[in-house]
């Protein structure tokens, strides 16, 4: 069967080359051949044609060049062959599937699809009303005598109905797809689309074509289709800007969290342009932002939230969000939340009490839950984050206070704090933590702790010091007050001598290192501190390249 229409493809390629070449004046000079039959290339390819083939051209043209089809695959091949349908085709077409000499079972889909298409534009000779009589008449048929329709022939007999200007409920038509387990394909919805183009609604249109782009994953496509809409359509109209939003929404859901930033230019917005004009849908984007929270989507739910208007929003929804979490399972999720929108450190500043419950809740989730190492270093950070965020009010007292707490959470060890030390953003927060792991681990009388220091001084997590708060443990370094000898007094000394250069702004810095130079006079000026050990630790400091003496 495949061979024979192959054929019937190449007889009227062979057909129109024939008709082209009749129709030339004899007058017309003679032009010369694009190809030379003598080519070794041309060759080739004419001997490729099969024999079988060109006998079959021999014995169906006088066939196919007539009007005369006695049987439904004659009417194929027909049609195939001119590629055009004339007027008396669809009324044979009609008879011939009512006649039971006919075995419609032998019909393969493609073949019911090329019948049906001849009730549709195919046939422009045939009014309309009367293709339409005629294909509801085939169809009767068809389902008559048990024949299914499969995807091919449904998607012919869709478009000869729109051709035909049936009105065809789209819910209704894919709910018979449906019964009968076929699923449409681009052609079906296509075909579907044609049915709105009358109505001429621009808008509507390329806001539908920007979701299905949204459905797929291009999102360029569907802001490209949102910034082609014509001033003329009114995009500013609230019945316009809703379809704008549902492509907004329809963004979020698919992952696309730049879609507020990237689709405002085109919404109804406050003159400085940070949210929704008060006369627009907001009780509709609250209710989506409050569904959005409600299925754990709270990046999509704060988007959302904030482009509504100030009218219909919490003064500091970033706040309350925080207070809230604390009596919820998903505190560490809020605040991951509000600290990629930099909010956390202003939310603790207004609310300082906030501290210690976001503190205590995260702790338990650390200790009492069994997690991956990735995600135990992820909370360390968070919960080292709130307890050392900036506040210029807050007591360095309360700072100090919170040092044991964060060097227990990390286990008494550095194996966590470095990584957590390497996720946390905030100079402050990592010069915090930093200083507190090295006051806790020279104060704490522990055997290992030169080693967790030298680990934890060598893998460069640590970029700075508060000298003051870690200035007694350095001064028990230089003054030997384990009473070390040999190597581990030396090594106690190179220890110090680091500690000292991390008090010190980094090299390319343009901060000035008074601070830190005072302490190092200070050390230097002790009167427990012989002359000949001073010039050991000068010696070691001297490697260091942020100090200069």
């Amino acid at each position: 069967m495949l061979s024979r229409r192959v054929a019937l493809l190449r007889l009227r390629s062979v057909r129109c080359m024939m008709v082209a070449a009749s129709e030339r004046p004899r007058d017309r000079p003679k032009l010369t051949p694009l190809m030379d039959k003598r080519s070794p290339g041309v060759r080739k390819v004419i001997a490729s044609l099969p024999a079988e083939h060109v006998r079959l051209q021999n014995r169906h043209r006088d066939a196919l060049e007539s009007n005369r089809a006695e049987s439904l695959q004659e009417v194929i091949e027909q049609i195939e062959w001119r590629g055009i349908v004339f007027s008396q085709i669809p009324e044979k077409v009609a008879k011939l599937l009512r006649d039971p000499k006919e075995d419609l079972t032998l019909l393969s889909d493609r073949q019911i699809a090329v019948l049906l298409s001849t009730f549709g534009n195919a046939c422009e000779s045939v009014s309309r009303s009367r293709r339409g009589e005629l294909l509801r008449e085939a169809l009767e048929t068809l389902k008559h005598r048990g024949v299914p329709l499969l995807l091919l022939s449904r998607n012919a007999a869709l478009s000869a109905r729109v051709d035909n200007g049936e009105n065809v409920n789209v819910i209704e038509e894919l709910s018979a797809w449906d019964a009968e387990n076929l699923a449409p394909d681009k052609e079906t919805y296509g075909q579907l689309s044609r049915k709105f183009l009358a109505s001429a609604d621009e808008v509507l249109l390329r806001t539908a074509i920007a979701r299905a782009a949204v459905a797929r994953g291009d999102f360029s496509v569907a802001l490209n289709t949102i910034a082609s809409i014509p001033i003329r359509a009114k995009l500013e109209q609230i019945t316009n800007n809703k379809l704008v939003l549902q492509v907004l929404f329809d963004m979020l859901d698919a992952g696309e969290m730049s879609a507020v930033e990237k689709l405002s230019p085109y919404l109804a917005m406050t003159p400085d342009g940070t949210s929704l004009s008060e006369w627009h849908i907001n009780p509709a984007v609250l209710a989506r932002s409050r569904c959005a929270c409600s299925e754990g989507k709270l990046e999509n739910a704060l988007k959302l939230y904030g482009l509504l208007h100030p009218k219909f929003r919490n003064r500091d929804h970033y706040l309350l969000l925080l207070e809230k979490s604390i009596n919820s399972p998903r505190t560490h999720e809020v605040l991951s939340v509000v600290q990629s929108r930099d909010q956390l450190e202003r939310c603790l500043i207004e609310k300082p009490s906030l501290r210690k419950g976001l503190a205590r809740k995260l702790s338990e989730k650390l200790t009492s839950t069994k997690l991956k190492k990735e995600q135990r270093v992820a909370i360390l950070a968070d919960i080292a984050t709130v307890l050392f965020s900036y506040d210029s009010e807050r007591p360095f007292q309360d700072v100090l206070a919170v040092y044991p707490v964060i060097y227990a959470l990390g286990g008494k060890d550095v194996d966590l704090a470095i990584p957590a030390l390497a996720m946390i953003k905030q100079p402050h927060v990592r010069k915090e933590y930093s200083t507190a792991l090295v006051q806790q681990l020279l104060r704490k009388g522990d055997p290992l702790a030169e080693e967790k220091l030298e680990k934890l001084l060598g893998s460069g997590a640590i970029q700075s010091l508060s000298a003051g708060r870690v200035q007694k443990q350095i001064s028990g370094l230089v003054l030997n007050r384990d009473k070390k000898e040999g190597e581990s007094d030396k090594r106690q000394l190179n220890l110090a001598a680091r500690l000292i250069a991390l008090s010190f702004p980094a090299e390319n810095s343009k901060a000035r290192a008074t601070t830190a130079s005072k302490y190092v006079i200070l050390q230097l000026q002790s009167e427990l501190l012989s002359v000949d050990r001073a010039r050991k630790l000068v010696s070691f400091m001297e490697k260091e390249v942020v100090i200069v003496i």
